[in-house]
């Protein structure tokens, strides 16, 4: 069976006490058969992207080879980087929700604590001396 959603079920739900409660003040007894239903599948519409002029994607595409020949001078390193800062990056950067908005709505409470709270704060006076920490200089 598929699954459903929170409302799908309440609207289930709702539907079957009504129909029990529909019997139940009859008088006449009735036979029924259940028969399962299935509900309509909401296809998720994919937005296209924005198209850029060309003179925003000359300029993109300059900015991009200027930052990637400042990271690193490998090209096969600088390929990968180009080609993340075209396609993923872009993807992540227009997404609707942020990985915060995304553990405010879904995470558990000790998530939701953990992305509102300053790492520092998290730690307490352990992430004072941290360098001490990470590199033994005790």
């Amino acid at each position: 069976m598929a699954k459903l959603s929170r409302n799908q079920l309440k609207s289930l739900i709702k539907e079957c006490l009504v129909e029990v409660l529909v019997e139940g003040l009859s008088s006449s007894p009735r036979t029924v058969s259940l028969q399962e239903e299935a509900l309509p599948q909401k296809k998720k519409i994919k937005s296209s992207p924005q198209r850029r002029s060309p003179l925003d994607t000359a300029r993109f595409n300059e900015k991009l080879e200027e930052s990637v020949s400042h990271c690193t001078s490998d090209p096969v390193l600088g390929n990968i980087l180009a080609d993340t800062a075209r396609t993923t990056l872009q993807e992540q950067i227009g997404e609707e929700m942020g990985h915060n908005q995304q553990v405010a709505v879904n995470g558990d409470q000790a998530a939701k604590m953990a992305s509102s709270a300053d790492p520092l704060d998290m730690f307490g006076d352990a992430a004072n001396n941290w360098a001490a920490l990470a590199f033994n200089k005790v």
